[in-house]
């Protein structure tokens, strides 16, 4: 087995785009992370791959390809195999929500956009290892022992998780599943605000890429409400950091996550905000 420069077994992650340059910009960037890369141009070639006795945990799919788009190719892998159950993140060109819409009906894991933000791309393939390597028996087991740390209070306390990435959500639900927790989710800015007036969260988590106004807009929008101006808002985010995050704090975020979320770090931005320590 292909290990890492850590030692630790590499993710096989398998890429599919009939551009070359794609192929080799990826390549690099994942290749560095420790990732065991392999990069191929055409549906017979993935699917040879995705065939063979060492399958690839994670597939990068580009959507616009020649011959078999990588829609279609999803749908042949899914029945080439009873057992297809491989994540797949669609490549897609910026600003194709027809596509991005189309990819989750598929059940597509999440998409990536051209040209490719480094940050973005190495947060959302993170995020999807983290759901995959971690199975959700040992991830409960460790919120279970941090939550014994957490008094009563988080009884009936709602929280509202604003983000279009299905596996964003899933990761975030599962990490509070545990807790006495009200989970609300919204796809959208606009489902946000309207679960803002509607449910009156104790905190929200805000990613700040949204389909139809950034976390930015979505935050601005809320706190217009004289009755909203007090909720938390913690930014999910991973281009936000220690180093930046004072330029959102202007904004109406009090505090920040980074992408791919952990359980500690989550539940250390509830507890202190929610004051539950």
């Amino acid at each position: 087995m292909e290990r890492s420069k850590t030692g630790v077994p590499s993710e096989k992650i398998l890429i599919v785009d009939d551009n070359p340059q794609n192929l080799r910009v990826l390549f690099t960037l994942l290749s560095k992370e420790g990732y065991d890369i392999r990069p191929v141009l055409n549906a017979d070639q993935a699917l040879l791959s995705v065939n063979s006795s060492i399958p690839p945990d994670l597939i990068l799919l580009n959507i616009m390809m020649p011959e078999m788009d990588g829609f279609q190719l999803f749908e042949e892998l899914s029945r080439s195999s009873k057992n297809f159950n491989i994540p797949v993140i669609f490549i897609s060109e910026k600003n194709h929500m027809n596509d991005k819409r189309k990819g989750f009906s598929l059940e597509g894991v999440d998409y990536i956009t051209k040209p490719f933000n480094k940050k973005e791309v190495l947060a959302r393939i993170k995020t999807q290892m983290v759901l995959r390597n971690q199975s959700q028996k040992l991830l409960r087991t460790e919120l279970s022992t941090q939550n014994k740390k957490i008094t009563n209070e988080s009884t009936e306390r709602t929280i509202l998780i604003v983000d279009d990435t299905p596996a964003n959500c899933k990761l975030l639900k599962i990490m509070l599943d545990t807790q006495k927790y009200i989970v609300i989710v919204a796809e959208t800015g606009k489902q946000a605000i309207h679960h803002v007036t509607k449910n009156d969260p104790d905190i929200i988590l805000m990613d700040m890429m949204l389909p139809d106004m950034d976390g930015a807009e979505v935050i601005k929008q809320i706190r217009l409400n004289p009755n909203m101006k007090k909720i938390p808002v913690i930014a999910v985010s991973a281009i936000i950091g220690i180093k930046n995050f004072h330029e959102y704090r202007p904004l109406g975020f009090d505090d920040y996550i980074v992408k791919p979320v952990s359980p500690n770090d989550l539940n250390t931005s509830l507890n202190k905000h929610l004051n539950l320590t």
